[in-house]
């Protein structure tokens, strides 16, 4: 997986990867990795809460987008893993789907604020702060994954003590 992951990344980087979009079902991406992160998030003591255009999702709801499966899947665990392990204690993580004027978005609001140091460099390779393990790979390969599905993918720290990342597909 590991290899796969890393040569799809080089792809990518140059170009050739070969983007096959189906339509998916975001939502049910993200309960699959809610499911997957529940044991991690037990451990920094957080919680997920899902919310589809302001509301809590039924069981039987749906969010479409247009979008590769696995890529997609790769690129939210990498953004939710990092919210996780950044959110400070006994907080709620928040992932809310919508659609906007330009398509579907989703975005993933944490307490806890990204360095002020490598704010403008966030999604840059190899930048990672206070992360004994960290490779600075998480977020470049997110915003690679992103890019390479047509979308587009942003940070936010406005909001004092929290940050927002929005995925635009």
């Amino acid at each position: 997986g590991m290899i796969n992951s890393s040569l799809d990344l080089y792809k990518m980087e140059t170009g050739i990867y070969q983007y096959k979009p189906q339509s998916i079902d975001l939502l049910m991406v993200v309960r699959q990795l809610s499911n997957e992160l529940h044991n991690l998030c037990s451990a920094h003591d957080v919680t997920l809460e899902l919310y589809l255009k302001s509301n809590i999702p039924g069981e039987d709801e749906k969010f479409y987008v247009m979008a590769e499966e696995l890529l997609t899947h790769t690129m939210l665990a990498n953004l939710l893993k990092n919210a996780i392990e950044a959110a400070t204690e006994n907080t709620v993580i928040k992932v809310s789907m919508h659609d906007d004027s330009d398509g579907p978005v989703l975005s993933i609001r944490n307490s806890g604020e990204v360095p002020e140091e490598i704010r403008d460099r966030f999604f840059d390779k190899y930048v990672t702060s206070g992360k004994e393990n960290g490779t600075g790979l998480g977020t470049y390969s997110a915003y690679m994954a992103a890019k390479t599905q047509g979308g587009d993918i942003t940070l936010n720290c406005s909001e004092s003590g929290h940050t927002t990342i929005t995925v635009h597909f």
